[in-house]
């Protein structure tokens, strides 16, 4: 919390100075008036009278200051208790809040794993669609075979992403995270550009006859195993694929959201930078590894962009969530991530926090998959 300097923190200086001065001049008064020469009493009368009619007004003045005073500290104290009570009644909502999340993630059940372990069984479909998506498009549409018969708007798509990666990586983790999140029946590819919905279409079509339920394994099996770089993943699950996690994730994600947003927004006259990020630091600990890999993709696509959203120039004040606050500090390091990684998308961020003496990861060097380097 802000400082508090004391309870005479409002009392100016020069009240104090003044204060002072009159009680060396009390003080001093009758030295002065004794002194032999100096004054003639003999026209003012006895020299209790006059010292007594000098001195009456100024301690008259001294006790009207620590009237004052006593007023003062008053107002300060119930300035002081008001900001204890403001500050109380703020912990307390985001305390709430904190325990509606620590139920809302223990009651979680995914494919018949529960609680925090489900986040791994949802990171390990949300990869396995990712990897699924990026093999149809790197293995299949960009085949000879294939663009031989494809329309003219994919043949433009797939000539535009041999150029640029990172709109290609873009475009792969966005439509497999939609995959993922709305399931095939809900999805809806709108990419505000026509060849690329073209594209999507035809990848949710392919993807969707790819394994969908032909075993017992689960995707927790699947990320324990961490075998990635096959073509087309073939486990052998017990569960139907793109089923999507919407009424969950939905729900969880907004959760997050406005529990980092009204930390952001707490009074910054009780509140400095250093006392939020303590509060988000609480919620960041109960994060497991798997939430802060999900929260990463998600924040890359069209639903979590405000994750990721600055609001002016002030770092980190003004930066992104996810960057002001770390949340994703904690990112396994042996965790294969893919894509668009995390440590070029925010390494500016990260030399920032370099710079004043904080680490915005935890382990500085993780494994990257060597799928996510692929051409």
């Amino acid at each position: 919390m802000k400082q508090n300097n004391g309870i005479l923190r409002g009392v100016p200086l020069w009240l104090w100075v003044l204060i002072v001065f009159l009680l060396l001049v009390i003080l001093a008064m009758p030295m002065i008036l004794v002194q032999p020469g100096k004054i003639d009493f003999s026209e003012t009368g006895q020299i209790g009278d006059t010292i007594g009619g000098i001195m009456g007004p100024f301690i008259a003045i001294l006790a009207a200051f620590l009237t004052f005073i006593a007023f003062w500290v008053q107002y300060e104290a119930n300035v002081k208790q008001r900001e204890d009570i403001a500050i109380e009644r703020h912990e307390a909502k985001y305390y709430k809040m904190l325990d509606i999340y620590s139920s809302m993630t223990t009651e979680l059940e995914v494919h018949g794993v529960r609680g925090k372990e489900a986040f791994a069984e949802l990171v390990g479909e949300f990869t396995y669609t990712f990897f699924t998506i990026d093999g149809i498009f790197k293995k299949r549409i960009c085949s000879p075979a294939y663009l031989l018969n494809a329309t003219t708007q994919i043949k433009a798509v797939v000539d535009e992403f041999q150029l640029d990666k990172g709109e290609r990586d873009k475009f792969l983790i966005s439509l497999a995270y939609n995959l993922f999140f709305y399931g095939f029946h809900y999805m809806v590819v709108d990419t505000k550009r026509p060849e690329r919905t073209a594209l999507g279409e035809e990848i949710k079509k392919i993807a969707f006859g790819i394994n969908r339920n032909n075993g017992k394994g689960t995707f927790l099996e699947y990320v324990k195993a961490g075998n990635f770089e096959v073509d087309f993943p073939n486990l052998g699950l017990s569960v139907l694929l793109y089923e999507g996690h919407s009424d969950f994730l939905g729900h969880y994600f907004r959760h997050l959201f406005q529990m980092v947003k009204y930390v952001s927004l707490l009074d910054c006259s009780l509140f400095d930078e250093e006392d939020k990020a303590g509060y988000v630091k609480l919620l960041r600990a109960q994060m497991s590894d798997y939430e802060q890999i999900l929260l990463y993709y998600n924040s890359l696509t069209d639903q979590g962009a405000a994750w990721n959203k600055t609001r002016g120039d002030k770092f980190p004040e003004e930066a992104g969530y996810i960057s002001r606050f770390r949340l994703i500090k904690n990112l396994p390091p042996n965790f294969p991530l893919f894509g668009i990684l995390p440590f070029d998308y925010y390494k500016e961020d990260a030399n920032k926090w370099e710079k004043l003496g904080k680490k915005f990861y935890e382990h500085l060097h993780l494994p990257i998959s060597k799928r996510a380097l692929d051409l």
